[in-house]
């Protein structure tokens, strides 16, 4: 999300804008959460395009729409890490490696038996299936971690100086 920012050293121009910079970190969050629910939307469409090609089984509104929904929820923490690593790293390689290694383990980490690994942000997207019992609860928890880390995000961002 924020590559092109470093590549083009926009950085200053952006920042001088008389916009807090909490502001820009907030919109950028945003704009990627917003991103997201246009990703859950195509999903929901594509998997009815797919149902009604080949079966004539009534449609489960109620999975097909809330599961891409709750996932998208619970993965609030992981576009908040994620936005800040790639705002305080100007290399995008790392950001990208941490992201792509966190969604591998994703699964992994949800099916542990131990609590505290359930805790990390990463096994919060496969804890709020359906599926699972107690799901609400992971997804109240990935919402809270999830504005927590916005937050602290965003006030990192204002007190930093960026070249």
């Amino acid at each position: 999300m924020a590559g092109t920012e470093h590549e083009t050293k926009a950085w200053k121009q952006l920042l001088a804008m008389p916009i807090p910079k909490g502001s820009i970190y907030l919109a950028n969050l945003l704009w990627i959460f917003i991103l997201q629910l246009c990703t859950v939307a195509i999903t929901v469409v594509g998997m009815c395009i797919i149902w009604f090609l080949y079966t004539s089984e009534p449609l489960p509104w109620k999975i097909l729409i809330l599961q891409p929904l709750f996932v998208c929820l619970s993965s609030l923490p992981m576009m908040a890490i994620q936005l800040w690593f790639s705002t305080v790293f100007s290399n995008q390689a790392l950001p990208l490696a941490i992201g792509i290694f966190g969604s591998i383990s994703s699964l992994f980490l949800a099916r542990s038996r131990s609590f505290i690994i359930h805790l990390l942000p990463w096994s919060y997207p496969a804890l709020s299936s359906q599926l699972i019992p107690g799901h609400v609860q992971w997804i109240w928890i990935s919402l809270g971690v999830g504005l927590l880390l916005s937050v602290l995000g965003a006030f990192m961002f204002a007190r930093r100086e960026f070249e």
